[in-house]
């Protein structure tokens, strides 16, 4: 369970990172329907991204696990 500090640092980071995107968007000209899709896509890609990373990382902590430790 994530601490609740943890979040609070997360969140305004999160939020500034989502505006910076959405100004980029909005510089472009994309409003109404188009500007929502490509925020859904934006994160619906970043979320793909980390479960790539996470499905990657998880056998090579099963070999890790498994050689000795180096003391």
């Amino acid at each position: 369970v994530p601490e609740p500090r943890l979040a609070w640092f997360a969140l305004p980071f999160g939020l500034l990172h989502g505006l910076g995107f959405a100004n980029v968007l909005h510089e472009l000209g994309l409003s109404g329907l188009e500007f929502l899709k490509n925020i859904v896509l934006f994160n619906v890609g970043v979320e793909a991204g980390q479960l790539l990373l996470v499905v990657a990382a998880i056998p090579i902590a099963f070999f890790l696990r498994k050689l000795p430790p180096v003391h």
